[in-house]
């Protein structure tokens, strides 16, 4: 019993602490290709995995939109993902969030806050994407046997109707989520 109410304690205070976003520093410009975690912000051993191709978060008069990404914890380990989302040419992320996910937990990373029913954002950035438009990263820690790089990952681009708040859902696309360093397989 105290060897659980010790990881509940652990994975409470990790995603409080973790709850925080920041703008990042500048990255070397060439981290990202190698599997390197491209802010300071992502917990030392995370090893990058995923390239979500498409990012894009508005909330414009005539245009409102929101990216999503969904991962799962196939592991039998706590693991810490990390999701950086990156405007444009931009090299250092625009937004970073972390979570400690538990084995077989989805856990949702958003660029801003949407309607319920669109999905729950478990972790959103702060402040808000509300002009962006570029790519996000997902990283998970490193352990010796590996176990944390055993993820899916999934990511929705939602479009809302509404001038000044997100009224309903317009549209729904799946932006590619290709491995680091591989090239997509034509999705």
């Amino acid at each position: 019993m105290k060897s659980l109410l010790g990881s509940i304690s652990l994975v409470f205070s990790l995603c409080v602490c973790n709850a925080q976003v920041q703008n990042l520093p500048t990255p070397s410009p060439d981290a990202s290709e190698h599997g390197q975690p491209t802010s300071q912000f992502v917990p030392a051993g995370s090893t990058s995995r995923y390239v979500v191709t498409y990012m894009n978060s508005q909330t414009t008069a005539n245009f409102r939109s929101a990216t999503a990404i969904s991962v799962n914890n196939q592991s039998r380990l706590t693991c810490s993902v990390t999701v950086e989302y990156f405007k444009g040419f931009v090299a250092a992320a625009a937004c970073t969030t972390t979570a400690a996910i538990a084995p077989g937990m989805t856990h949702d990373f958003c660029s801003r806050p949407i309607p319920g029913g669109a999905t729950t954002c478990n972790s959103t950035c702060s402040p808000a994407l509300v002009f962006d438009e570029g790519r996000a990263k997902v990283s998970s820690s490193g352990d010796a046997e590996g176990h944390c790089a055993n993820i899916a990952v999934d990511a929705r681009l939602y479009h809302f109707t509404g001038t000044t708040s997100d009224t309903s859902i317009a549209a729904v696309g799946s932006p590619a989520v290709v491995r680091v360093g591989q090239g997509n397989a034509g999705q």
